[in-house]
């Protein structure tokens, strides 16, 4: 059997390292205050930019959902069956015709504007009659007072 002063230094060097290593690893290792530093990371500060701008979105939303809640019990309770009858109806309508011209005109733009976006003139001139055409559409999905 080899005893400690046949065997070469690095590897006698490279076992007292291993053994003092194996004694000191802590059972949770945290990263150093200059690893989490915002300023010092650019990953870490555009998480937190799309983190925020995710954040505002939904909260947005969730009021909006709120909103509508809150409107849509209120309606109930006000109108009469045969006008919440009505009123959905006519909601309904309005809605599936708007997602209808939204779709219409959202694939008309991706198709040709896939191939123009790169020219902004050509793009815009695009872009124009689409909004105009999107905004004569929904005036036509409008609910309108029924002529008496």
């Amino acid at each position: 059997m080899m005893n400690g002063a046949s065997q070469p230094s690095f590897i006698l060097q490279r076992n007292r390292l291993l053994s003092r290593r194996l004694r000191t690893v802590p059972l949770i290792e945290f990263p150093s205050a200059g690893v989490t530093d915002v300023a010092q990371s650019p990953y870490l500060r555009r998480l937190i930019r799309s983190g925020r701008v995710v954040g505002s979105f939904v909260t947005v939303q969730i009021i909006v959902q709120l909103v509508g809640f809150l409107s849509g019990i209120l309606l109930i309770r006000m109108l009469e069956q045969r006008q919440y009858a009505f009123f959905t109806i006519a909601n309904t309508i309005q809605g599936t015709l708007n997602l209808l011209a939204d779709v219409g005109i959202i694939v008309g733009l991706v198709s040709i504007g896939g191939k123009v976006w790169q020219n902004p003139p050509r793009f815009s001139q695009l872009i124009s009659p689409a909004r105009h055409l999107r905004r004569r559409l929904a005036l036509v999905a409008s609910p309108r007072k029924p002529r008496t």
